[in-house]
């Protein structure tokens, strides 16, 4: 989220390489009639076991400059047989993935709860979540420290 608009234009195949987490479910689509899908959420962590709580689990929302015909979206998730009725939500699937992966992204956002961990160890601010925040904290710099270096390099090239 820290990068959304690096992703404005790219792919959402780009968009997967990059995560950190690997997407359980699709969620919520967005679909316009006749058209196809326009949107969804890639859930990408569960804080219950195996149900989907909107209000509470880990998701990035991404829109799609051109739509997923509904015909190649049924195809890709009835290759899970977990996907049974086709409701909301569905197994993410390496055949969604791949279908997916060439459409070009307008928007991606998250529901807060990427963040909420942090904010509420910053909330309570007794001496161990001050630590344990500078531990996230630091580790964070570091990552991107080194996610910065490997793009400079690729750069230079």
């Amino acid at each position: 989220m820290l990068r959304n608009d690096q992703y404005l234009g790219k792919t959402v195949g780009e968009l997967l390489k990059d995560l950190e987490l690997p997407v359980i479910y699709a969620s919520d689509f967005f679909m316009v009639l006749d058209e196809g899908i326009y949107g969804m959420n890639l859930v990408i962590r569960l804080n219950r076991d195996n149900e989907w709580d909107n209000s509470k689990d880990y998701y990035i929302r991404i829109v799609l400059r051109e739509p997923l015909k509904g015909r190649d979206y049924s195809i890709a998730i009835r290759s899970d047989k977990r996907n049974k009725n086709m409701n909301d939500p569905v197994y993410w699937t390496p055949q969604l993935q791949e279908v997916l992966k060439d459409f070009q992204l307008v928007r991606i956002f998250t529901n807060d709860k990427l963040f909420e961990e942090r904010r509420i160890l910053r909330e309570n601010t007794t001496w161990e979540n001050i630590e344990k925040v500078k531990k996230i904290y630091d580790s964070e710099r570091a990552r991107w420290r080194k996610i910065i270096q490997a793009e400079k390099q690729g750069m230079k090239k």
